[in-house]
């Protein structure tokens, strides 16, 4: 093919070389396809992030909705079967102003004042640090006693919370929130049991104060006595076993 013949169909088909690089799509109908192109992928992603969503909703339901912090301490031992529970009674028993406890389950002796004039009981208390268990409300305190052979002793309780107490504290316009439990203690070979909101006493003399919710089911206060009863756990019966 010579030159000239080439020159003259390229002259026949001006359009050819303009034809063959046009676009496919016209500017409006790709413009189009871009925005549904668009549109699909964002809805894409859209419902992954609802599924997304949604199991993390599952999950959540499934776990617990309290996390219980495990207690750094030992449990103590189990209460001896041997144990009495005290019952009140009509004839009641006359301690002094002042009277030993043992506290139970760690068997340590307190001086408790007997107060006729205190209307519930009170146990010093510190590191005191409510908690939830299995649901219900508990609370984790320390109550130390000095010691004059073994030194510092701490006893770790974690009991169940049986109620709030708000006491009016002198020179203080707010009232004082404290927790209530319920503890255990020996008496002249006796258990009882009483109910003691927590408060940090070392501003007083005696660690344990016992009120008349307690006393009027029990015992009868002398004034002019101290220290009355013992403190033992067993009756001096069961204790020689």
């Amino acid at each position: 093919m010579t030159a000239t013949k080439l020159h003259q169909m390229q002259t026949a088909s001006p359009n050819a070389a303009h034809v063959s690089q046009r676009p496919l799509f016209g500017e409006p109908a790709l413009r189009a396809a871009l925005v549904f192109a668009i549109t699909i992928l964002a809805s894409l992603q859209v419902s992954h992030a609802n599924a997304a969503t949604s199991k993390k909703g599952a999950q959540s339901l499934q776990e617990p909705l309290e996390v219980t912090e495990k207690s750094p301490h030992a449990t103590p031992a189990p209460l001896d079967e041997r144990l009495i529970q005290a019952k009140p009674g009509k004839i009641k028993k006359t301690l002094g102003w002042l009277q030993s406890i043992r506290v139970l389950p760690h068997k340590v002796r307190l001086t408790a004042k007997l107060d006729t004039g205190a209307k519930s009981s009170v146990m010093h208390a510190v590191d005191i640090k409510p908690f939830k268990k299995a649901g219900k409300n508990w609370v984790r305190f320390t109550v130390p006693e000095e010691k004059k052979k073994q030194g510092l002793v701490e006893m770790y309780f974690e009991l169940p919370v049986v109620d709030k107490s708000r006491v009016k504290q002198h020179h203080v316009d707010e009232l004082d929130e404290r927790y209530v439990v319920e503890m255990n203690f020996c008496i002249a070979g006796k258990v009882y049991s009483a109910d003691f909101s927590l408060d940090n006493r070392n501003k007083f003399n005696y660690p344990v104060l016992l009120g008349r919710d307690f006393l009027q089911s029990y015992f009868v206060v002398d004034p002019g006595s101290t220290f009355v009863a013992k403190y033992n756990c067993l009756p001096v019966s069961k204790a020689k076993k």
